[in-house]
């Protein structure tokens, strides 16, 4: 959503009286407005409960839809915001901090919400809380113990799902974790056949949205028009000139043939194979790593610039996939200093979620999740060698 030009994040006062008697934004399928925050004004612990309870019903409706925002501090008639008024909040960081701690009890996983907070010269803030479509949908608030309520955004307000909705929300879930495997599995199979014996690692950013037709777009032709330059983006992993192909774009450079290929897909995966590097420790050939961790640290910073230069959000999930490396040492040099024998041809690291690919932290996050899950893959830990 937009309000002047502006997107969520960049909005101030001025850009909130914009919306008022604006029938541009009246309540709908993406937009909730709340003239205070309940919680807040409950003195009774049980009308809390409640009012807490709801608050985490909004954010689950919004989520087992297509996202949308919450907006506190602004009166609305029949849908129309027409007074803002803001909250009285004395700490920010706090509020959000327990909001935050209100939403853990969701379940699966807490989705994946942002926080603004406007300044208002009265100095109350309109508070403003993104939610994004979630990918363990259906999420469900557990108000007391065998009490279910699933409830899903409708027009304006929320709505309990139906029996046939819900399923087929447990079904799609199971389903994204179904076609990342076979995604995988089938770019591990054409590796091998290109480079039969070779050891190497092939490393994937899967978007949450990769199954969905109507988020493919022509990436070439966003390149082009977009002025994208794959080697600003993907700084030391992108070689060659731009090319299209089937599935979407590569960079066949010098590279290729010595150890990198880039492959960026229309449907958002971004994917890097890259030969791994054998090094030798006392007449025994290991792994260099490093290596590994080095390629997986500038593909997810390649991806997250490609998605905030073409202004798209996602979840993203990492995958490491390493092949025929079977009786070779691991030499882990990336805080787990330990030497092991792979014990397997193929390794597939599990998943690993980004909650949102274009902000940093959450990247960097991942990044050292991945690091740990790689060094444990590559074998269980030996006493090291001297």
């Amino acid at each position: 959503m937009q309000i002047n030009a502006k997107e969520f994040g960049e909005w101030t006062e001025e850009d909130m009286f914009a919306i008022i008697h604006n029938e541009a934004y009246k309540e709908n399928e993406f937009i909730d407005y709340k003239e205070n925050f309940a919680p807040l004004e409950c003195l009774d612990k049980m009308q809390k409960k409640k009012k807490q309870d709801e608050f985490r019903h909004d954010i689950c409706s919004f989520a087992n839809s297509n996202g949308g925002f919450l907006l506190f501090g602004i009166k609305e008639e029949a849908g129309v915001p027409v007074n803002i008024s803001g909250i009285s909040i004395d700490n920010i960081d706090k509020f959000e901090l327990d909001r935050r701690n209100e939403l853990s009890g969701i379940l699966p996983i807490v989705p994946n919400v942002a926080f603004s907070f406007v300044l208002l010269k009265n100095d109350n803030y309109i508070v403003i809380i993104k939610v994004s479509r979630g990918l363990h949908r259906p999420y469900i608030n557990l108000e007391n113990e065998g009490v279910f309520k699933f409830f899903v955004r409708h027009g304006n307000r929320k709505r309990a799902m139906s029996y046939m909705e819900i399923q087929s929300y447990f079904l799609q879930s199971g389903m994204l974790s179904d076609e990342i495997k076979k995604f995988r599995k089938d770019r591990l199979k054409y590796y091998q056949e290109e480079y039969p014996g070779m050891p190497f690692a092939m490393i994937h950013v899967m978007p949450g949205d990769f199954l969905n037709d109507s988020a493919q777009v022509d990436l070439y032709d966003v390149y082009v028009e977009k002025r994208l330059n794959g080697h600003e983006l993907f700084d030391r992993i992108c070689f060659g000139t731009v090319v299209p192909n089937v599935d979407g774009i590569c960079f066949p450079g010098y590279n290729y043939d010595t150890g990198l290929f880039l492959q960026l897909y229309n449907n958002g995966v971004t994917e890097l194979f890259y030969r791994v590097e054998i090094c030798e420790r006392q007449e025994e050939k290991g792994l260099y790593c490093r290596g590994i961790v080095d390629r997986m640290t500038e593909l997810l910073y390649g991806t997250m610039n490609l998605y905030v230069a073409t202004q798209r959000q996602s979840v993203a999930y990492v995958c490491v996939t390493i092949a025929g490396c079977k009786g070779l040492w691991s030499v882990i040099d990336h805080n787990n200093d330990y030497y092991a024998k792979v014990d397997r041809n193929e390794i597939h690291c599990m998943p690993i979620e980004i909650k949102e690919i274009t902000d940093e932290k959450y990247v960097n996050e991942g990044i050292e999740k991945c690091r740990k899950i790689i060094g444990h893959a590559l074998g269980k830990k030996t006493e090291s060698r001297t």
